[in-house]
C-alpha cells in the first residue's frame, strides 16, 4: 500500500506538467476552407461580369478544385459533384498554394446560366460560387459555396436611365438665342 501513494503523487504532478503543455499544442485538424467572391452583389445583369474568386485553407493534396457557378441547392442532387453540366463558367484550380490559398477568374456572359438543360435566370434565383475536390474525388472537405447577386435590370451603370444633357452642355435653347 505505501507504493500506491508515491504512484498517485506522481501521477498527479504529471498531469500538472502536461496539461497545460497540451493547450498549447495547436490542433491538428484542417481549417474548413473559405472563399471570398469579388465582385459578389450588385453584378451587371446586362453584360459579361468576371469574378475573382479567393480561396483559403484548401487542401494542398489531391488534385485540386473546380470553381464555377451554378444555382443554389446543387450539392443536393446525388452525384452533383461528377456531373459538369450543372455549372457554368467552370476552371479547374490544378495548383494551390502551400498555404492553401488560390486565386481565379471566372467570367459570366450572362445571369440566365443552363444547369443541367434547366435554364436558371440568377436576378430571380438564388446562384452562387462552388468549389469542389476535382476530378471525381470522393473528398467533400473541399465544398464550398458562396451567394452572389445581380442588380435588378436598369440598375447597372451605363443603363442609359439618365441619357440627357450632360452637366454644362449647350442645347442651344438659351434666353436671347434667336
Amino acid at each position: 500500500m505505501s507504493l500506491r501513494r508515491p504512484f498517485t503523487a506522481a501521477l498527479a504532478a504529471g498531469a500538472m506538467i502536461v496539461a497545460p503543455l497540451a493547450s498549447a499544442i495547436p490542433a491538428l485538424a484542417a481549417d474548413s476552407p473559405t472563399v471570398s467572391v469579388s465582385p459578389d452583389s450588385d453584378l451587371d445583369p446586362e453584360n459579361a461580369n468576371t469574378l475573382e474568386v479567393v480561396g483559403a485553407d484548401f487542401s494542398t493534396e489531391g488534385n485540386g478544385v473546380y470553381v464555377a457557378v451554378a444555382p443554389a441547392g446543387v450539392t443536393d442532387i446525388d452525384g452533383w459533384h461528377l456531373n459538369a453540366a450543372l455549372f457554368t463558367g467552370a476552371e479547374w484550380v490544378g495548383s494551390i498554394d502551400d498555404d492553401g490559398s488560390f486565386s481565379q477568374e471566372l467570367t459570366l456572359d450572362s445571369p440566365v446560366i443552363d444547369s443541367d438543360g434547366n435554364e436558371v435566370d440568377c436576378t430571380a434565383s438564388e446562384c452562387g460560387v462552388y468549389t469542389w475536390a476535382a476530378h471525381g474525388s470522393s473528398d467533400r472537405s473541399q465544398d464550398t459555396y458562396t451567394p452572389i447577386n445581380f442588380a435588378e435590370v436598369g440598375d447597372s451603370p451605363g443603363d442609359g436611365e439618365d441619357e440627357g444633357e450632360e452637366p454644362g452642355e449647350d442645347d442651344g435653347d438659351e434666353p436671347g438665342d434667336g
